[in-house]
């Protein structure tokens, strides 16, 4: 389980072991950066949802790197989206919206992460 409120690092909880530590980089303290994580079957990474954050946090729990994919493309803040889902094959994860000045409307985390589009 991976569970990020306003922290500057992600938590990898391993249930098997109840061990815990943290992996990827510090992101900074800024509130509420990524909401909800969904899995992509494709690639078996998890997805933070842009909600205060620039861009779309991926995590891989097999290799324990976090990156943030098109950092910089969302302006700060705006409570952007509030969490999300994956198709049936899990080739594209939506972002619900939430109160979003920038775009208000739906984005689209493509092929995993090949790109993100909007949906207005």
């Amino acid at each position: 389980m991976i569970h990020e409120i306003s922290t500057n690092r992600v938590l990898k909880i391993d249930p098997r072991t109840e061990e815990t530590f943290f992996i990827g980089p510090d992101f900074g303290f800024k509130k509420q950066k990524w909401f909800g994580g969904i899995f992509a079957k494709t690639n078996g990474c998890i997805y933070g949802i842009p909600h205060n954050a620039t861009g779309v946090l991926k995590i891989n729990p097999h290799t324990d790197e976090c990156m943030i994919l098109g950092d910089g493309i969302l302006p700060e803040g705006q409570w952007k989206w509030h969490g999300g889902l994956a198709n049936l094959d899990g080739s594209k994860i939506y972002g619900f919206p939430n109160v979003s000045t920038f775009i208000g409307g739906f984005f689209i985390i493509h092929r995993a992460d090949t790109y993100i589009s909007f949906i207005p």
